[in-house]
């Protein structure tokens, strides 16, 4: 039997400013973070390092500049640093079988990672949305499949088990640009798309470099027909890309038709789908780790017939709550 025995203790600060004065604006932000975490587990089994201890303090400035040019251009620049902790789980050393030759376990030196983000943006008419965006992770942390060393086996077979771990450092590039529009009074039309180049330099040395270039690209057309009902057809394509820091995928799409319709002074909104049309989201990929080639894929129920009703009870006039993710709801993302 095994017990894993973590606490963790995060104690935080933050200041923000801003500042107008005729076209520009200015915002920024300073965020200070202590954290100290023990892990212990406790088991029938002799277990090296059994007991993590951390403590550390981290600080994360935020800010950012507009600039309005005119009534129709707007410039921005943003810049931003922040964390990304593991989930609990992934830090439990405890090993859960999966079969005679394969198991998962957590990795307690897992470290989180930080993430640095500038973007640089134009917008037009309050419309057309062009920006360039790069991002740095430092210490990005992948979930990996390796092998137990060569003594280990299992008659001529060599066990495997999954892990997360810190691989590399991510560098991605992108440009993008969104574009809402109306071709007449009945038509109204949503694009965009989005050119990225995403990086890895190894800091595990079992960890091979990747590097691709990806193109995303998603449009909807709204059509308003007589008697209040409207009609949806929207897809997105995704060329080939890497997921999870260790597989690069192959391409993407798909086609969806949607059918809605509103009632009793638009209350009551009824909605017919399908998604995936054309079959056309079964994914496929591959990757390597310590020399160990891995293939995969999945052809999940993507094409799904759906019927939507909702039924609004409030006030339309009424604002809406300002919608917050609070650091209770962060950290209950990082239970699974």
């Amino acid at each position: 039997s095994n017990d894993f025995d973590y606490t963790e203790e995060v104690i935080a600060g933050y200041v923000n400013y801003s500042y107008r004065k005729d076209k520009m604006s200015y915002q920024f932000g300073l965020r200070a973070e202590n954290t100290h975490s023990e892990g212990e587990l406790f088991s029938a089994q002799q277990v090296d390092d059994s007991l993590v201890v951390r403590d550390y303090l981290n600080w994360f400035p935020s800010g950012g500049i507009t600039y309005q040019m005119n009534d129709k251009n707007s410039f921005g620049l943003n810049y931003s640093r922040r964390i990304n902790r593991p989930n609990y789980e992934s830090l439990n050393p405890f090993q859960y079988r999966l079969n005679e030759l394969g198991f998962r376990q957590g990795n307690p030196f897992l470290q989180p990672n930080y993430t640095h983000n500038i973007r640089v943006s134009h917008t037009y008419n309050y419309r057309l949305t062009t920006s360039l965006t790069y991002t740095y992770v430092e210490d990005y942390f992948a979930q990996v499949t390796d092998t137990l060393p060569s003594g280990q086996t299992f008659g001529d077979l060599q066990p495997s088990f999954i892990q997360q771990r810190n691989v590399a450092d991510e560098e991605v590039l992108s440009l993008s640009v969104s574009f809402p529009f109306d071709v007449n009074k009945w038509w109204s039309v949503y694009i965009s798309a989005t050119g990225y180049n995403t990086s890895y330099t190894s800091i595990d040395p079992k960890f091979n470099p990747l590097s691709q270039s990806t193109f995303n690209f998603f449009a909807q057309n709204s059509f308003k027909l007589p008697n209040d009902w409207k009609f949806e057809v929207s897809g997105w394509y995704n060329s080939r890309s890497i997921w999870g820091g260790t597989f690069v995928t192959e391409p993407l799409g798909s086609l969806d038709l949607a059918l809605q319709r509103k009632f009793f002074d638009k209350k009551l909104s009824a909605s017919f789908s399908i998604t995936d049309v054309l079959y056309t989201n079964p994914w496929t990929a591959a990757g390597e780790f310590n020399n160990l080639p891995i293939t995969g894929g999945g052809q999940w129920e993507s094409r799904q017939l759906r019927l939507n009703l909702s039924y609004n009870f409030g006030n339309p006039e009424l604002k809406g709550a300002r919608k917050r993710k609070t650091a209770t709801e962060e950290e209950r993302s990082r239970i699974q």
